[in-house]
């Protein structure tokens, strides 16, 4: 249980920090949210879906609670997973639409 929720605040944080080093302005922020919200569905059908098949099951309590640890690591590991692909399509379209402008600033 402690390395699962290891394992989830170190995502997290990852998550967050990579979405504030690109998001230089909220609606930058709103983007990448956006952008999230339509890449969940994807993420959870090809990507993480059932995180149990990754993780030993030693990670995971017996019975009903280690089903709701599972279904809870799956839906964090799909969210955060959304978050950064849409942080990376963000980054990257950010940055071919610099290349083409002509500016050279990288960005925030």
């Amino acid at each position: 249980m402690i390395a699962l929720a290891f394992i989830a605040v170190a995502l997290l944080a990852a998550t967050g920090y990579v979405v504030y080093r690109v998001s230089g302005r909220f609606w930058q922020a709103a983007v990448v949210l956006i952008a999230a919200f339509f890449l969940y569905a994807p993420c959870a059908d090809h990507l993480t879906g059932d995180v149990s098949r990754f993780l030993p099951s030693s990670f995971f309590a017996e019975g009903l609670d280690g089903k709701d640890q599972i279904v809870l690591a799956s839906a964090v590991a799909t969210l955060v997973v959304a978050l950064i692909l849409a942080t990376a399509v963000w980054c990257t379209a950010f940055l071919v639409w610099r290349h083409v402008c002509g500016i050279n600033r990288a960005p925030h």
